[in-house]
């Protein structure tokens, strides 16, 4: 049975190697409490996929306007200063998708989600 810091481990990664992998960005973890580095919450966006089945939850992904701007460009090829908001809403859709689905995957059992006991 994993436990919740295995899980944890294992979210980390999945989202490291999709951010290495699919945009060729470097992801930096912070602490949920964080607050971003001193950045305005208005201008933080996010972006989440439900999870249902076996175990239910959500992936939630939060970023700046800034560097969501930088994940657009990384995937749609756009100039990061003049990528349209359709690219930028699309690409954080995107995001959260590339991590929930092998977010699920490990969290599929009811005995290996540390929401559940």
């Amino acid at each position: 049975m994993k436990t919740a810091e295995t899980v944890e481990h294992d979210i980390t990664q999945i989202t490291e190697n999709v951010f290495s992998s699919m945009l060729g960005l470097e992801a930096k973890r912070r602490d949920a409490s964080a607050d971003a580095g001193g950045a305005n919450p208005a201008m933080m966006l996010t972006s989440l996929v439900q999870i249902t089945g076996a175990w239910c939850g959500a992936v939630t992904f939060e970023c700046t306007r800034e560097m969501a701007k930088q994940i657009a460009s990384a995937m749609f090829g756009s100039d990061a200063a003049t990528v349209p908001d359709s690219e930028i809403c699309d690409a954080l859709g995107e995001v959260a998708n590339m991590v929930g689905a092998p977010t699920s995957r490990c969290c599929r059992r009811r005995s290996t989600c540390p929401c559940r006991r």
